[in-house]
């Protein structure tokens, strides 16, 4: 019962500075697993397979975040077939007293479907969206743990390609770089 009020008591301190997250840059990168959905054709030729992938963020104020994410969602069964998204993202975080960060994230971006036949491989641009939810957990207050779970959508580009979408869990890994500063140029004194 001590380690249960113990634990309960490290998850809901107060982190350690409450500053602004204006100007703050991160870095991301998340591994995990897709599972493909729509289409039946889709379901058949592939199965549940890895996600990986990586992300910038920048913070637009305190509760909103803007990503630039690329991942690569391999799902593999009778073929392979690899989603590329390269998002553009809007992250809402609910900033709670403790660690721990709950948030909402819509993106949007150009997408590359590759799908693997036994003869040939077909690629396709199209564009995709993601819309998910997720949780941060501070370990420091540079580093933090995060678990997300993601709807991706690529629409098909022509008449011989197929929409895509995906369920996809991960697990991200976190590094808070730091702020941007504003460059100050010195002014010149006439004598």
């Amino acid at each position: 019962m001590k380690s249960i009020a113990l634990l309960a008591a490290l998850l809901s301190a107060a982190p350690a500075s409450a500053q602004s997250r204006t100007g703050e840059v991160s870095l991301s990168l998340s591994g995990g697993a897709a599972a493909p959905l729509g289409p039946i054709t889709v379901r058949r030729s592939a199965g549940v397979g890895s996600d990986f992938g990586a992300a910038v963020r920048y913070g637009l104020s305190e509760h909103f975040d803007a990503a630039f994410s690329y991942d690569s969602v391999n799902m593999r069964k009778a073929r392979t077939l690899r989603v590329e998204p390269f998002l553009v993202s809007l992250i809402h975080s609910y900033r709670l007293r403790g660690f721990w960060t709950p948030a909402w994230r819509l993106g949007a971006g150009p997408v590359i479907v590759h799908e693997a036949r036994p003869r040939d491989t077909d690629s396709q641009s199209s564009f995709a969206v993601r819309t998910g939810v997720g949780a941060d957990y501070s370990l420091t207050p540079d580093l933090g743990l995060g678990a997300w779970a993601d709807y991706l959508f690529a629409a098909h580009s022509n008449s011989d390609s197929r929409e895509v979408s995906a369920a996809t869990l991960s697990f991200t890994l976190t590094w808070r770089l730091g702020k941007l500063q504003a460059r100050t140029v010195p002014q010149r004194v006439a004598l």
